[in-house]
Order: C-alpha cells, then structure tokens, then sequence
C-alpha cells in the first residue's frame, strides 16, 4: 500500500477487485471470485473484528484457508476451521477459503 493509513476499503462483487484508499493514493487488489451460491449462503467467519482468533462455520467441507496482506503476500496457511492470528500486526487482511469443487471465496478480515 501507498500508506498505512486505509481511510476506505471497496469490494466490486462483479470482478472481485478490492480497493484500498489511503491517504497517498489508491490500491487496486484482484483475487478469484465465485458468485455465492445456496450451499455456500451459511458461510460464516468470525468474529470480526477479531483480537487474532477467528472461526470458519459453513456446510460445505473447508479445505484449506490463505491469509494475505492486502498486497497479496501469504502470511498463513491452514485447513482449520479455528485459527489464531494473534502474532498478525493489527490492520486489514484477506481470507481465502478453499472448499470442495474449486470454489473459492475471500473475506476481508481485520485484526485489532
């Protein structure tokens, strides 16, 4: 990011960019996108904000889950469903939730 100072955070659900607007600039972030589909509606990660610990509740099987600075660097891997990302500087992170049949789904996470 141009500055750590996010003043807004958008997500364009038709391509799956987000964009962060700091106060030097604006960032553009791209990731895979699914459209949400009823076997997915119960998807739920929280809480959130979180102090480090954060939940994954869905019925579909989770796989695997990527946190990501905003810039794209993976910071952790797991397949858990409870995970603790307390060693994480506090700021604004993206989840990404693998299940069964490729789909994948990303979440904006923010660590306090």
């Amino acid at each position: 990011l141009p500055s750590n100072v996010i003043n807004d955070i958008a997500v364009d659900d038709s391509t799956g960019s987000v964009f962060f607007a700091t106060n030097k600039g604006l960032m553009e972030f791209n990731s895979n996108v699914i459209t949400a589909s009823e076997d997915l509606t119960s998807l739920k990660v929280f809480p959130n904000p979180s102090n480090g610990v954060i939940h994954v509740t869905s019925t579909e099987r989770l796989l695997g889950v990527q946190v990501s600075a905003v810039n794209g660097k993976g910071l952790f891997e797991s397949n858990s469903s409870e995970m603790d990302l307390s060693h994480l500087p506090k700021g604004v992170y993206l989840m990404q939730l693998e299940f069964g049949d490729n789909k994948m789904i990303t979440k904006r996470i923010i660590i306090e």
